[in-house]
């Protein structure tokens, strides 16, 4: 939301559960941020948002929750507007740093089970991206150029394995569903 408003997006709204990331939100100068959660903001806000962004949210709620949260999402969008989630990807190859490095994570996610989750909550269109290394610095290009060595690697033994080299490979991934 910081990000949005230095940007010169007026209309950011953000709910949290966490009493302690509202106050520090508003200490920063956020404004538009609420305590609640997605099952008591969403309903009766029905096609009012362009976007809507969870990050490192949905991996938090069961099967049954994250069905439900997105099928009220769903709702809440515009037709033809975004839900963007980054979670676990499940078929990282070092994914279980980041979903077991929290005690209260409850699913991982494949490119395959956000399809089958945004398919059948209203979603027409769905996009899977990987968090790749950040090549920003020098470290950064060097990460980012052995991350590309280590997929093709992957992607040479999953085919040999499988028949199919298809797949994203790191600890997170992104996915925007479309309205």
């Amino acid at each position: 939301m910081y990000y949005l408003q230095q940007k010169g997006y007026a209309d950011v709204k953000g709910i949290d559960l966490s009493e302690e990331q509202i106050a520090l939100g508003q200490g920063l100068g956020i404004t538009g941020l609420e305590l609640a959660s997605l099952a008591a903001y969403l309903p009766g806000r029905e096609a009012q948002y362009d976007c809507i962004i969870a990050k490192d949210v949905i991996e938090h709620l069961t099967r049954q929750q994250a069905f439900d949260a997105l099928r009220l999402i769903s709702v809440a969008l515009k037709p033809g507007g975004s839900f963007i989630m980054q979670v676990p990807n499940g078929q990282g190859l070092f994914y279980t740093s980041i979903f077991y490095g929290d005690y209260t994570h409850e699913m991982a996610y494949t490119v395959q089970s956000v399809r089958q989750l945004f398919l059948n909550t209203g979603f027409s269109k769905v996009e899977c991206f990987p968090v790749n290394p950040f090549p920003g610095s020098w470290k950064g290009k060097v990460r980012a150029a052995l991350w590309k060595v280590k997929v093709a690697h992957t992607r040479f033994w999953k085919m040999v394995e499988t028949g199919n080299p298809s797949g994203l490979f790191t600890s997170n991934l992104i996915a925007r569903g479309i309205r």
